[in-house]
């Protein structure tokens, strides 16, 4: 079995930075409680992880998030997710004496800092992304007016906004290709919309690997969480241009067992920005162990 891995590959910059973020904190603050709010990053391995290194991950999609915020004591350390985190967040836990860190990747935290930038200067701003998702939430908690979900389900009702010329930012994880068809649909409606574009550079180019893989290949498998945003879009990418090719989404090896790969001459692997080289070598060496 001939295997290519279609490089970069693992953690990008942003989860490699958060992950050791925690592991100082930890050494820090070995006396203390020490809480995830939220998933770090979307990474299963990741989240069981953190359990074993004595660092609590919270749920928070499963509880009252400002009730849970206002029960943190100065005994406990709290830390936000690499995908960001309303600001009056910080307020709450400020009031009650409570030490918290933000893991915040930096491109993401820049693409907020452009969307407070153009709210101060009063221009109307839309935020394409998934509405569920940490960015989206947080990114319309910069501002009670002027600012407007586009949701990737639901879409936008245009009627709300009052500018000709709103300024259009997106969410870091989608797919380029993805927002052809969105910016096309707000074009339609704002011709002089000011288009913003801050997809991740490495999601992007990911993305672009997927779309440049020469057609001589057998099986594509994209190594990643089903609850991460960034694996998905390759995953989707993958289906929509490759519609006659074996594609797997997988998370780890046992979920490769279960196909028989035997007939499979020519593979192409390939993971999202969240998925540990690890996870990745685990699954490579078991492929070579298929004759």
């Amino acid at each position: 079995m001939n295997i290519r891995i279609l490089e970069p590959i693992g953690y990008c910059f942003g989860v490699n930075r958060a992950i050791n973020e925690v592991k100082d904190i930890k050494k820090k603050y070995f006396n203390k409680n020490i809480f995830i709010f939220g998933l770090l990053i979307h990474n299963e391995a990741i989240i069981n992880y953190m359990n074993k290194l004595g660092v609590t991950t919270i749920d928070i999609t499963k509880i009252n998030i400002i009730k849970r915020l206002h029960e943190f004591t100065p005994y406990d350390v709290v830390i936000f997710t690499a995908h960001g985190h309303p600001k009056f967040y910080e307020d709450i836990l400020k009031e009650n004496g409570v030490t918290f860190f933000s893991t915040t990747c930096p491109n993401v935290d820049k693409n907020y800092s452009l969307i407070k930038q153009s709210l101060d200067n009063k221009s109307e701003v839309i935020f394409v992304g998934d509405k569920n998702h940490t960015e989206s939430i947080t990114a319309l908690s910069l501002s009670s007016t002027n600012i407007y979900l586009y949701d990737l389900k639901d879409k936008l009702d245009y009627s709300r906004i009052k500018s000709t010329n709103p300024t259009i930012f997106s969410q870091t994880t989608l797919s380029k290709y993805e927002l052809i068809n969105i910016d096309k649909d707000i074009k339609e409606h704002f011709p002089n919309a000011k288009f913003v574009d801050e997809v991740c550079d490495v999601a992007r180019l990911r993305q672009d690997n997927i779309l440049n893989i020469k057609d001589d290949f057998d099986l594509l498998i994209i190594i990643g969480s089903h609850s991460s945003s960034n694996t998905n879009k390759l995953y989707d990418l993958a289906k929509t241009k490759y519609k006659n090719k074996l594609i797997l989404f997988i998370n780890s090896k046992n979920e490769l067992k279960e196909y028989d790969l035997k007939d499979i001459k020519n593979v192409v692997i390939t993971s999202g920005t969240s998925t540990s080289l690890l996870d990745i070598n685990k699954i490579v060496d078991y492929l070579k162990t298929i004759k």
